[in-house]
């Protein structure tokens, strides 16, 4: 019997079109990489299209998926929309193909996309009101009872992701419950937390 040893596991990792900000998205990959767990990062680069990103998934087969938009949260309901039921066509939603999706973006973004996929959102106390476009109410409403949208991401990161968290979804293990940190007003305060 022949065992397989270092399996490569593929993470693909990009923007979504037309965000061109893949710094968190490649450097989450490379640290993936990194990490001793046998990942491989495959970079799609910026402003990738749907459709592209779904054939990249078909040809490659990787384990983790990592997109983000870092433009706010407009269009990110039609972005996240048009990629959850494309991929579920396609017979790639996480419950099918095991392939665990993850999203970055800012707070305001993030928190619409855990609103639409049934996760707990985090405060936003940082975010101007004009930077947040959407009655999230409404949204759970809209989104509560479309198919395959519950949980379709596995994890789902702004800027104030940690590291323990991040380690925990590459490690795949299960979380330990801390209290929230109430972060403070204050930018030097905040940093120091």
């Amino acid at each position: 019997m022949s065992k397989q040893i270092n399996k490569k596991r593929r993470v693909l990792a990009g923007s979504m079109d037309p965000c061109v900000h893949t710094l968190g998205t490649e450097k989450f990959a490379e640290w993936l990489e990194e990490l001793g767990v046998s990942y491989v990062a495959v970079k799609l680069g910026p402003a990738v299209t749907i459709d592209e990103l779904l054939n990249k998934i078909q040809e490659s087969h990787p384990e983790i998926v990592a997109i983000s938009y870092r433009l706010g949260d407009m269009h990110v309901d039609e972005i996240v929309s048009e990629l959850i039921e494309k991929a579920l066509k396609r017979g790639l939603g996480p419950k099918t193909s095991g392939i665990r999706y993850s999203f970055g973006g800012t707070r305001p973004a993030a928190n619409l996309v855990r609103t639409m996929t049934g996760k707990r959102l985090e405060p936003d106390r940082f975010s101007p009101a004009e930077d947040r476009h959407f009655d999230l109410d409404a949204i759970a409403s809209e989104y509560a009872e479309k198919e395959g949208f519950k949980d379709f991401f596995e994890i789902i990161v702004d800027d104030y992701v940690t590291m323990e968290e991040l380690e925990q979804f590459a490690k795949r293990t299960p979380g330990v419950k801390h209290e929230k940190l109430d972060w403070s007003d204050d930018l030097l305060e905040r940093i120091e937390q």
